[in-house]
């Protein structure tokens, strides 16, 4: 996945991004084949969402763990 990312910004897969997308902005990049996982969706983190929709940080956090 590092391979195809680009300098300077977050690359994360589809699995983080459904834990993430309550509190940040991101950019689908499509379908990214990934080493010993064939092909992922892939997400750039574009920045965080203003706060009246982020408000659910606490419910994002804890899926965080």
């Amino acid at each position: 996945m590092e391979s195809s990312g680009e300098a300077g910004k977050v690359n994360i897969s589809g699995e983080t991004y459904e834990m993430v997308k309550d509190v940040f902005h991101c950019h689908y990049r499509g379908k990214i084949k990934a080493k010993n996982k064939g092909e992922i969706d892939m997400y750039f983190v574009e920045g965080t969402l203003p706060d009246e929709v982020a408000h659910p940080l606490t419910a994002a956090l804890q899926r965080l763990g």
